[in-house]
């Protein structure tokens, strides 16, 4: 059986058991955090300093199925570490045509490119189900991680893979 607390419904758990609800949060953030490392080969590969910075400046969310998270053609305000669920993403070509990339699921990153470079989104991301996600704000990310070498080199390998795929979807449309 799986039950699901709401923010009030863990805060009222904690406190019947004499923890505040400060420390119920905190050890949310963590379990969030923790699961983003278990999932994602980029993050496992940051050194446990600039893990426990980025940390903290990740902003957990949850968000409905059918919601757009990224439009094609419109600058990305947030890269994403989806912990739950899966994600549709998809080209949309200039003639209405859609191709498809293969779903997101656990441990995906995206969002990479628009928040390296300040360019348009390449492709629009969609929640297929319910997904639970860490997002990190593009101001946050310029501020506070702009110069950590460590996490631009595995964001811009990651951006250049994603380039190179859309590039070739928009070559070659019909395979």
């Amino acid at each position: 059986m799986l039950r699901e607390l709401t923010r009030t419904g863990l805060v009222l758990m904690g406190a019947r058991h004499g923890l505040e609800a400060p420390v119920v949060e905190m050890r949310c953030r963590e379990r969030l955090l923790e699961d983003a490392l278990r999932s994602s080969p980029l993050l496992r590969g940051l050194s446990p300093e600039l893990w426990a910075q980025l940390g903290s400046a990740l902003v957990p969310c949850s968000i409905g199925a059918g919601e757009t998270l990224l439009t094609r053609g419109v600058p990305g305000e947030a890269l994403y570490i989806l912990l739950r669920g899966r994600c549709a993403v998809f080209h949309t070509h200039p003639d209405g045509r859609v191709t498809p990339y293969p779903d997101m699921g656990e441990g995906a990153i995206f969002g990479e490119v628009s928040l390296l470079r300040g360019r348009l989104a390449t492709a629009t991301v969609k929640t297929l189900t319910p997904c639970t996600l860490l997002r990190l704000d593009r101001d946050v990310f310029r501020k506070f991680f702009w110069g950590q070498a460590e996490i631009r080199r595995a964001l811009v390998s990651l951006g250049l893979e994603r380039m190179h795929r859309t590039m070739d979807v928009i070559v070659n449309p019909s395979e």
